[in-house]
């Protein structure tokens, strides 16, 4: 059985690149963009009604929602830590990490800034008195493989550095606070099941008080429903300073997404998830893990899958399957039929 009532067609495997949206984000959705049709779309309720996605995922992560910014995507929502960065700071990163957690880092090159890459397995002993900053995916993208945060979050913290945690690939499923990191960033797509042109991020109080946006708008001023003119411009010790444009759409759906994930409770969803991932290990005569993403070496097998109705990804010549609340056992089944019919 799935573990809740989405309405996916059997053999959707493919939540680390895309999530399926719940039925209360297709309603809340569908609700905005009929207004939008009518002419009926109002602009103040529209940024109010955005602004509700804030306390959500401030439930998510048991946050208060001062600590919340709303964007459009990870990489520009990490553009204005990077820019905080002093000149000559130290990255520290896995290999094989999301670029988006990289680019920001990389762009601030002119600075002296430098993005070091170590094995996953490393990065936590590899912190030392030179670092500035660690970015880490919580669940590797290319992989599935699980981050050891707390060991990475013991070393930040002994060594004073800061610790950025992409929880892309986690939010949803993996429990993740507020306390987890320094900067959680998350693009709210994948497992968080909204549309496509949201992100979010979560600092600790004392980074919005001292760091600067990068490329701030009317979204992050004191004031921002008040009239868009003038120079008379302050910005908040929030993490509303860190605010840009909301996508209208992504950030409702995102507000009835998350709320239904969250009255399921994420700790259950790991449970259902790894528990799924793990079956299908064991099909194939994979050792356990505690990912919900299974990565096999089989170049060309997403296509081929894909014949038998099983949606996955696959990069650099490795099939990517994801499990998450509306997968079941019959995926896995369908799923361990189809490779072995591949390996005859």
């Amino acid at each position: 059985m799935t573990l809740a009532p989405w309405t996916a067609k059997p053999g959707y495997l493919n939540t680390a690149s895309f999530g399926i949206p719940c039925p209360q984000t297709i309603a809340s959705t569908r609700h905005v963009i009929e207004a939008w049709e009518k002419g009926d779309l109002n602009f103040g309720s529209w940024f109010a009604e955005t602004q509700r996605a804030r306390e959500s995922i401030a439930r998510l992560l048991a946050v208060t929602e001062d600590r919340v910014s709303l964007g459009t995507s990870t990489a520009a929502m990490l553009g204005s830590i990077a820019a905080n960065l002093p000149d000559g700071a130290r990255v520290l990163a896995p290999e094989n990490e999301h670029n988006s957690n990289l680019i920001p880092y990389l762009n601030q090159a002119h600075r002296g800034v430098t993005v070091t890459l170590v094995p996953l397995s490393q990065l936590a002993s590899r912190v030392d008195a030179t670092t500035t900053l660690v970015s880490c995916s919580a669940v590797q993208s290319l992989t599935g493989e699980v981050a050891e945060i707390e060991a990475i979050r013991k070393a930040t913290r002994e060594h004073g550095a800061w610790f950025c945690l992409d929880g892309s690939q986690a939010c949803g499923w993996l429990p993740l606070s507020g306390d987890s990191a320094d900067v959680i960033v998350c693009s709210v797509y994948k497992w968080l099941c909204a549309p496509i042109g949201g992100a979010f991020l979560v600092t600790r109080p004392d980074i919005a008080t001292h760091f600067r946006p990068a490329s701030p708008g009317w979204p992050a001023t004191s004031t921002p429903a008040a009239p868009p003119y003038g120079t008379d411009v302050t910005l908040p010790t929030t993490g509303r300073r860190f605010d840009s444009a909301p996508n209208l759409i992504s950030m409702i759906g995102l507000r009835s997404s998350v709320d239904e994930i969250v009255a399921l409770g994420v700790p259950r969803i790991r449970e259902h998830n790894v528990t799924l991932a793990n079956q299908l290990r064991v099909n194939l005569g994979l050792p356990s893990t505690s990912s919900a993403i299974v990565t096999l070496p089989l170049e060309g097998a997403a296509a081929l899958l894909a014949r038998s109705g099983i949606r996955a990804t696959e990069w650099r010549g490795n099939l990517r399957l994801s499990f998450h609340v509306y997968n079941s056992s019959e995926d896995v089944a369908r799923t361990v039929e189809a490779l072995q019919s591949l390996r005859k």
